[in-house]
């Protein structure tokens, strides 16, 4: 996967203000904030039910912490305490996992858009990721924005944004 690669799909507002809020919170010598202090308080209202926290547990592996309603209705059921991605091919897995353990390990906020795995009902997501600390470790906000069919990119892999966190 081409980590360098640009999105094609613009960030929404609401992702800017999140990302805006996490920045705000950052300390200078970089330290992440804390959980709680971004999620949910600092979070715009409307975001909450399409937010969720993914988090390693004691092996590394990525779980589902909170995730709001909107996705759960989305996927079709809740996949708190499950390992991330546990209903996508491997091949697509591992590459999304390595992702969300790039954006934990340095620190960097993230905007991925891609397909939903729903075979179903097929949508395109942008997500934005911002690294937290917890009491014991690290854990990702994601917050899920709806792309419109028509912005939808046409390509079939991932496109995504790393986004600098200290950039203005």
């Amino acid at each position: 996967m081409n980590l360098s690669r640009r999105a094609s799909v613009a960030i929404p507002d609401t992702a800017r203000l999140a990302l805006a809020s996490w920045r705000g919170l950052r300390q200078a010598d970089g330290t992440l904030p804390l959980l709680g202090e971004l999620a949910p308080a600092e979070l715009p209202r409307g975001l909450l039910p399409w937010t969720m926290t993914i988090h390693r547990d004691a092996q590394r592996a990525l779980v589902y912490g909170v995730v709001g309603e909107r996705i759960a209705e989305v996927h079709g059921s809740n996949p708190r305490g499950r390992t991330f991605l546990y209903n996508v091919p491997v091949e697509i897995a591992e590459g999304r996992r390595a992702i969300v353990h790039r954006a934990l390990d340095t620190g960097t906020p993230i905007w991925v858009v891609s397909r939903s795995v729903r075979a179903d009902n097929w949508m395109h997501f942008g997500r934005i990721g911002l690294p937290t600390r917890t009491v014991d470790g690290h854990a990702l906000i994601v917050i899920l924005f709806r792309i419109p069919a028509d912005d939808a990119p046409e390509e079939t892999g991932e496109h995504l944004e790393w986004l600098d966190p200290i950039a203005k």
